[in-house]
């Protein structure tokens, strides 16, 4: 359910309210294998009802405060839930989480025209989010790579709380055939997240009949050399343990510059330059220079006739912010505010676990950091395409980009054993067994991607839209969660990125019908993404399960 009100306070002011409740019945789909009674693998087909609502309301009122200055202030006020979150696949329902998001934005915005060639924008926001929550249960979670993931979900009781800060201000120039724009973006943004993700302990077993064999073992209480023997127990076993709660912040600043030249009524020619810095990296330098150009063909070239075709091309450089969560985690896994124990080839189980004191006595701590040469990800795009106006007002886009990432973020434990050594005498490189995985910006990826876009407007009552895109993207990372299979040989990650969808094709339209009813169909195909191959176990003493056949 949505609508608006609007009206007018005086002749100076009017108001806007949007308002909408939405609700959303779905369902997970769950298919695992699990152990009936008597312990053997049986299928699991179980759909779990994951519904989602969101309720937001957004006032807003617009005051001239004289006739060259418009003021306008915003507030929104959204609440999201969701229930279930993460259940579906291996993972089963007792994973499911309860989620309960609030956000509150307000937002000023001034426009004051200069004059009759210079306008000013200043935007002011402030946004404030406070997110809840809540498993199921507390007991140990299970894994077993490829079957299921049960147990209580790896968190408990949780929250984050973040609020930011952000100034913008922009001036555009008209100066003959010069339209000049430059500005600069402020954010600040604070946030305090209690975090108690894995202080239930998780276990990971290689296989079924490994854990059918523990299963068994303890029900007929037989000494663990024995369930070891059996060829039960679990590869690994995952516990953190200190301090749930911190606070960080991060400042980033953005200025810019655009002059849009129009060489000639027909051809107009793009050149941009814009900066940015954040703090909680060393890297500064962050300059992207832009370069576009848009060349119109046909349908004559006066002010008020429209090119029938226009050919466009543009180069750009566009850099990511290193995100506040990557920040969050390496300060609170710094070995003092959080202790992150990894056993391997633990002797115990649930119903038997030993004080937490006895599992970190002698056990190596895993830390986390921020590599100090960390830069932030790039990426080098170009473009070409042509926009070309059919009869029928039907409006007919193609276009070809090429984009190339470099520093894109991966996560490497930089304390591996040395190859060869594992699992015989392993050898590390800082000399104790304590893993360190650190966030590391040595990441490529390319991506070649072609695209036709159709829209026509057929007449008042229906209009449609269709896109296909053909695309080819590999890289050696997915992300800044993605551990390398081995340590010392990034060349065996270079493959179809996870996002490489070859084909997708989406066809939509709006059709008015009687008594003001609107109806959107809209289709959706698209080939299957890539997939990796692991065989769910630690083959080399890195603590990361995501070795390969």
């Amino acid at each position: 359910f949505q609508g608006n009100l609007s009206g007018s306070i005086n002749k100076k002011a009017s108001f806007f309210v949007d308002f909408s409740d939405r609700h959303q019945d779905e369902q997970a789909l769950i298919r695992a294998t699990v152990l009936d009674s008597n312990f053997l693998p049986t299928p699991l087909t179980q759909n779990v009802p994951t519904p989602t609502s969101r309720l937001s309301i957004s006032p807003r009122i617009d005051y001239q405060l004289g006739s060259n200055v418009t003021l306008q202030a915003r507030y929104t006020w959204t609440r999201v839930t969701s229930d279930n979150s993460g259940v579906g696949g291996f993972n089963l329902a007792t994973q499911g989480i309860n989620n309960a998001t609030t956000t509150q934005s307000a937002q000023l915005t001034e426009t004051w025209m200069v004059n009759a060639r210079a306008v000013n924008e200043s935007r002011f926001q402030y946004t404030r989010s406070a997110n809840s929550q809540n498993s199921i249960d507390n007991v140990p979670t299970i894994s077993v790579s490829g079957y299921f993931t049960g147990g209580a979900a790896t968190q408990g009781p949780q929250y984050t709380n973040q609020g930011s800060h952000e100034l913008q201000n922009f001036t555009s120039l008209t100066r003959g055939i010069h339209l000049v724009k430059f500005g600069a973006r402020l954010r600040a943004t604070r946030e305090a997240d209690y975090n108690n993700s894995n202080f239930n302990g998780m276990f990971f077993f290689q296989s079924l009949s490994a854990y059918s064999a523990t299963l068994q073992g303890v029900q007929q209480n037989l000494p663990w050399p024995q369930i070891l023997a059996n060829g039960g127990g679990a590869f690994q076993y995952l516990v953190v343990a200190g301090n749930p709660l911190l606070h960080v912040n991060q400042v980033d600043v953005a200025p810019f510059v655009q002059d849009d030249w129009r060489i000639i009524p027909s051809v107009t020619l793009s050149l941009g330059l814009r900066y940015e810095a954040q703090t909680n990296i060393h890297d500064k330098g962050n300059f992207a220079p832009r370069v576009g150009l848009a060349w119109g063909l046909g349908g004559g070239q006066g002010r008020l006739r429209q090119p029938k075709t226009v050919i466009r091309a543009g180069f750009g450089l566009f850099y990511d912010r290193f995100a506040l969560a990557q920040v969050l985690n390496a300060e609170r896994f710094d070995g003092l505010v959080q202790q992150r124990y990894v056993v391997q080839n633990p002797q115990f189980f649930i119903g038997n676990i030993p004080a937490l004191s006895q599992i970190a006595l002698g056990q190596p701590v895993t830390t986390w950091g921020i590599d100090p040469g960390l830069v932030p990800p790039r990426i080098i795009q170009s473009a070409i395409g042509v926009d070309h106006q059919l009869p029928k007002n039907i409006t007919l886009s193609f276009n070809y980009t090429d984009s190339r990432g470099v520093h894109e973020l991966r996560t490497v434990n930089i304390n591996a054993p040395l190859p060869g050594t594992y699992p015989g005498n392993p050898v590390y490189p800082m000399g104790k067994a304590s893993p360190l995985y650190q966030y590391e910006s040595s990441g490529l990826f390319k991506q070649n991607q072609f695209t036709v876009n159709i829209n026509a407007r057929l007449n008042a009552r229906y209009s449609m839209f269709g896109f296909y895109s053909l695309g080819h993207a590999h890289s050696n990372t997915d992300g800044v969660n993605t551990f390398p299979a081995n340590t010392y040989d990034l060349s065996t990650e270079w493959s179809r990125a996870q996002f490489d969808v070859r084909h997708r094709v989406l066809m939509g339209g709006s059709l008015t019908a009687p008594f003001g009813i609107r109806l959107n169909p809209m289709v959706l195909f698209a080939s299957a993404a890539p997939f990796n191959i692991v065989v769910g176990q630690d083959l080399n003493g890195d603590t990361i399960a995501n070795d390969r056949p």
